[in-house]
């Protein structure tokens, strides 16, 4: 079952789907603990929501490029898809609130630096993945020339 689950959530736009409906939840979550007066919720909190969200997703979305069934182009659909979970979270966040981004303070900052964290984030994967390539590669390599000193040496002894 994790397995398909796995498979199924490897496509980055299914990951922002789930996640703009996640942090939808959220959102309602707390304006309705904010009316029944559990707590105290800030006409703030959507987009709070909205941009843990979007941490959330750089983070998860980084792991998931390890995983060896992810889709071709999968950099370039990771960073639409970002753009996609930060629309469809704008828009729910300015829904809920009843503030623009530039309203609510500070959280176009917050935006600008989750996406340019993301790119650091799958950057970082890639060079991971590029340098054990090479590892492997030279591993192999080392593997192969074994092999053929072993053969020389007991065509030696012969």
């Amino acid at each position: 079952m994790l397995d398909t689950l796995t498979k199924r959530t490897a496509n980055p736009i299914v990951q922002a789907v789930l996640l703009i409906f996640a942090a939808v939840l959220i959102m309602l979550a707390g304006k309705a603990v904010g009316a029944i007066g559990l707590i105290k919720v800030g006409q703030t909190f959507p987009w709070m929501s909205a941009a843990a969200f979007l941490l959330f997703y750089a983070i998860v979305n980084s792991v998931y490029r390890f995983s060896p069934d992810r889709p071709k182009n999968y950099v370039l659909w990771s960073i639409v898809a970002f753009i996609l979970l930060a629309a469809g979270n704008s828009a729910a966040a300015w829904l809920l609130s009843g503030l623009s981004i530039d309203q609510a303070g500070f959280y176009r900052w917050i935006y600008f630096t989750f996406f340019i964290g993301m790119l650091v984030f799958l950057s970082i994967v890639g060079m991971i993945q590029f340098l054990i390539g090479i590892m492997n590669e030279e591993e192999r390599r080392m593997k192969q020339g074994e092999q053929m000193f072993g053969a020389r040496q007991r065509r030696k002894k012969r």
